[in-house]
């Protein structure tokens, strides 16, 4: 697996096939959603991670502008150990380039995806804290 720079399409692309996880993207409409998309791109971080046939198998990154927010969206069926072993692999370097200490989630998804980092969820807030 690897990796470059995510593009506005990748992203749209991966999004789209998410539809029941992300209702709320999902209603946007195209201008919204290149503009979710720069958003990503342009307050941090953001990846598009590649099989080895350059395939697409998901985006993801850290927004890091104030406070890092991480993020990460896969084709469904691509969600395995290998692909989360890469992508945390991937955000770990990210984030001591960055010295990044505290991430934030606002979803189930990527609180699990923080679990699997090993940080550690305070109490009664969405902030995450290395160890």
């Amino acid at each position: 697996m690897t990796s470059r720079p995510m593009t506005v399409a990748d992203f749209i692309y991966v999004m789209d096939l998410n539809p029941c996880i992300y209702p709320k993207y999902d209603a946007l409409g195209p201008d919204q959603k290149r503009m979710a998309a720069h958003l990503n791109i342009c307050t941090g971080t953001a990846e598009t991670f590649l099989d080895d046939d350059g395939r697409i198998l998901g985006v993801g990154g850290i927004r890091f502008v104030g406070v890092g927010e991480a993020w990460c969206i896969t084709l469904p069926e691509k969600r395995t150990p290998i692909m989360l072993r890469t992508v945390a692999q991937n955000f770990e370097q990210v984030r001591d380039e960055n010295h990044l200490w505290r991430v934030f989630a606002e979803s189930k998804i990527s609180e699990n995806f923080l679990k699997h980092l090993k940080f550690q969820k305070k109490d009664g807030i969405h902030i995450w804290t290395r160890q």
